[in-house]
C-alpha cells in the first residue's frame, strides 16, 4: 500500500473537551475514507491555542470502519512541534520538514483554509518532496473550493458585477486588505464578526461593549488607503 501524507485544516473550536463546530472536519471525512481504504495515511493538521487534536481524532475515527482506522495515523497538533511556524531558513523548520517526510511517499494538501500559511507542513514539506521527485497534489475539497473561487474572481472586472462577499471571523488585517482591493471591483461587501467590531470601534467610534477584538491589531487611521476607501464607500449602499 502507498504511504500518503495528508495535510488538512482540522482547526476547530473546543470548549470543555467538546467540539463546538465539526463543519471543517465533516468537509474532508469522505476524502479520509477514500484514501484510507487502500493506503497508509498520516494526517498533519494544526489546532489553535496549542490545543491537542485528541478530540478531533476521536471524532474522525468514529466515522471510519476498522480497516480505515488501521490505515490511519493522526499526528499531534503541528503547531506544538518546534519549527512549524518558523521561517524556511530556520534550522528547526528544515528539521521538521525532514521529520514529516518519513511518513509518506506522496503529499496531498487538502487544507484549503491554510494554504496561504508558510508553515513547514504546508509549504516546506511539498517543496522538499518535489526535490525528492515524490508526488505532490491537491485534495478533492481544495479543488472544489478553488473552482468556486475562480468563478468568483473571473467576474471581478464586470461592471454589472452583482457578487456579495461576506467577510467575518478573526485575522482582521488579512480580511481588511482583501476588502480594500475588492471594493475597487464594484463588489458589495458585508463585514461581520471581529472585523466589523474593529471598524465600529476604531473608525465609527461606536461603543462595542465586551465584543471581541484582536489585541495585537488596530486599524491605522493614518493609512490613507483605509480612510479613502471608507469615505468613498460609506454612503454608497
Amino acid at each position: 500500500m502507498k504511504k500518503i501524507i495528508l495535510r488538512l485544516d482540522l482547526n476547530t473550536p473546543i470548549n470543555n473537551n467538546i467540539i463546538l463546530d465539526t463543519s471543517k472536519i465533516d468537509l474532508v471525512i469522505d476524502e479520509i475514507k477514500r484514501l484510507t481504504n487502500k493506503n497508509i495515511v498520516t494526517i498533519l493538521s494544526h489546532q489553535s491555542e496549542n490545543n491537542s487534536l485528541d478530540k478531533v481524532e476521536i471524532y474522525i475515527r468514529k466515522k471510519l470502519n476498522k480497516n480505515q482506522n488501521q490505515n490511519l495515523t493522526i499526528l499531534e497538533n503541528t503547531k506544538l512541534l518546534k519549527g512549524e511556524t518558523e521561517k524556511p531558513s530556520n534550522k528547526d523548520y528544515k528539521n521538521l520538514v525532514k521529520y514529516f517526510s518519513q511518513f509518506g511517499e506522496e503529499y496531498i494538501n487538502d487544507a484549503f483554509q491554510t494554504m496561504h500559511r508558510n508553515y513547514a507542513s504546508v509549504v516546506g514539506l511539498p517543496l522538499y518532496f518535489k526535490k525528492l521527485n515524490r508526488k505532490v497534489s491537491m485534495g478533492t475539497f481544495s479543488k472544489k473550493e478553488i473552482k468556486k473561487l475562480s468563478k468568483f474572481t473571473s467576474n471581478l472586472n464586470n461592471k454589472k458585477n452583482k457578487n456579495l462577499l461576506i467577510l467575518g471571523g478573526a485575522k482582521v488585517e488579512t480580511k481588511l486588505n482583501i476588502a480594500l482591493k475588492l471594493l475597487k471591483n464594484n463588489i458589495k461587501i458585508f463585514i461581520s464578526g471581529v472585523s466589523a467590531n474593529h471598524i465600529l470601534k476604531e473608525i465609527l467610534n461606536i461603543n462595542i461593549g465586551n465584543s471581541f477584538i484582536e489585541k495585537n491589531f488596530s486599524i491605522n487611521k493614518k493609512d490613507s488607503k483605509i480612510m479613502e476607501s471608507y469615505n468613498k464607500f460609506k454612503d454608497k449602499y
